[in-house]
């Protein structure tokens, strides 16, 4: 019975990854959970949209369905076989799911529940997608086709964190198939972390950036963003200079992670193989000098403004690292909000260095 019906909730996600994207995916859904778990009737409810669908026969009004999502209290009735529950996007509730005549256990409705919300999810992602290429001529392009993907990425990798900490949980893996399921585990966590980043660099070109500033030791910001980029930065062994100083500045610390993390990821993708990236801060008399090199890159002297436009890529990088000519304009954006300059200097056989300047003196802006 339990293998049955983890068969059918298997079918289920499955079934969801095909749905016509061109159709309304609420009346698709409510007809694919009612004949996947062989159920006499299902209903729908969708909170974006303020929609109701029914599939198959229900004994429940279309009040009773939207009040499942209104007092947020999931319920069985175990006469009519009746179960319903709200569906959730975190912990926000998006809607409300009823499922009549079935036989399906508890866990089987929740996670049919869980696998409703994502979908419904998925859905509106793919209506921004819609929506950032209708944007297309549109000033606002860039934040919506990343606003877009990136939450087109966020449904799945929920999906899959789920599943691969379910796994675990569940304790009944091998030692080799549970390394595995950890690995997994442990690169969607990291992607997760990726999309977060994207999110946020989406929303970067805001006609107005405002900036939440404190007081920030460089040196410790600067050491948390190595260990955080440990994924991107990969074999490269990073070194700090010897007469690195301990500059503090007033600065927002979020977006400062945001540049420093662009400008290690370029680094290391640019840089020759298992090459070292070298880290330096120096103080000034008005401002605090940040730089970031690498080895075996070079960038002419004619590209060096360029490659801090905005989807600019320099001819050949493709072949180089894969990109999108974004990240370097997000750390010029940065730079600028907090008041100070970045440039970049390189040498054919020595290689990229790429520096920021923040100054010493602002505080309240």
């Amino acid at each position: 019975m339990h293998r049955s019906q983890l068969q059918k909730l298997y079918e289920l996600s499955q079934n969801i990854l095909l749905l016509d994207r061109q159709k309304p995916v609420d009346q698709q859904l409510a007809n694919l959970i009612r004949a996947t778990l062989q159920a006499k009737g299902v209903a729908l409810w969708n909170a974006y949209d303020l929609h109701l669908c029914m599939s198959g026969t229900c004994e429940v009004t279309d009040d009773e369905v939207r009040s499942t999502y209104l007092t947020e209290r999931n319920e069985d009735d175990l006469v009519t076989a009746t179960s319903r529950r709200v569906l959730r996007s975190g912990t926000r509730s998006i809607g409300s799911l009823v499922i009549c005549g079935h036989s399906l256990d508890d866990a089987s409705i929740n996670a049919t529940a869980s696998l409703t919300a994502v979908a419904i999810e998925r859905a509106r992602s793919f209506s921004a997608e819609s929506s950032a290429e209708a944007a297309r001529e549109s000033e606002q392009l860039r934040s919506t086709v990343l606003d877009g993907l990136a939450h087109a990425f966020k449904t799945p990798l929920t999906t899959i964190r789920s599943s691969s900490s379910g796994l675990l949980e569940m304790d009944t893996l091998s030692g080799t198939e549970k390394k595995l399921v950890a690995l997994i585990d442990q690169h969607a966590d990291h992607l997760n972390d990726l999309t977060t980043r994207l999110l946020r660099t989406a929303r970067i070109d805001n006609a107005e950036l405002k900036l939440k500033r404190e007081q920030i030791d460089l040196r410790q910001l600067i050491q948390s963003s190595v260990v955080a980029s440990v994924q991107e930065l990969g074999a490269h062994p990073v070194h700090f200079q010897p007469e690195m100083q301990r500059g503090t500045v007033w600065a927002d610390r979020q977006l400062l992670e945001m540049a420093l993390f662009q400008l290690l990821d370029n680094a290391a993708k640019y840089g020759s193989p298992d090459s070292s990236i070298t880290i330096d801060v120096q103080e000034e008399q008005a401002e605090i000098l940040i730089s970031i090199g690498n080895e075996g890159s070079f960038i002419p002297p004619d590209e060096r403004e360029k490659i801090f436009k905005r989807y600019y890529r320099s001819p050949g990088s493709d072949r180089k690292a894969s990109g999108t000519g974004i990240g370097l304009s997000v750390v010029k954006r940065i730079t600028e909000a907090h008041q100070g300059r970045t440039w970049v200097n390189s040498d054919e056989h020595i290689g990229t260095t790429f520096f920021l300047t923040l100054p010493r003196t602002v505080k309240e802006m």
